[in-house]
């Protein structure tokens, strides 16, 4: 029992590092859209090699805490995912762009 529980903790301990922010971390935010200039809502937002990460709202803003040179990782269905670097600005907007490939047929269940 007291094994299993050291692991537990060592397993929390190394979660929270990842997914814990640097010191120097601030706060980037900014507009998705597509090529149209309509907000995209739910788009994914990931630090790479973390879990942080948020979504974009409705109108499809997004804040993320990152520090310079971490890349953020925008992914959409139905759009081609984009790899962006954070810079010394607080403000990135992003377009994405359609995946035309990648939707040819939806199927729908009920």
């Amino acid at each position: 029992m007291i094994s299993n529980k050291k692991a537990e903790l060592e397993y929390q301990k190394q979660l929270n590092n990842k997914s814990k922010k640097p010191l120097n971390a601030k706060m980037i935010s900014g507009i998705i859209t597509d090529q149209s200039n309509l907000p995209l809502p739910g788009v994914s937002v990931l630090i790479k090699g973390t879990q942080r990460l948020t979504t974009s709202d409705f109108d499809g803003y997004y804040e993320i805490e990152a520090i310079v040179n971490e890349e953020l990782i925008f992914n959409y269905i139905g759009f081609k995912e984009q790899v962006l670097s954070v810079k010394n600005t607080n403000t990135l907007d992003v377009v994405l762009i359609e995946d035309k490939s990648s939707l040819e047929e939806v199927v729908v269940t009920g």
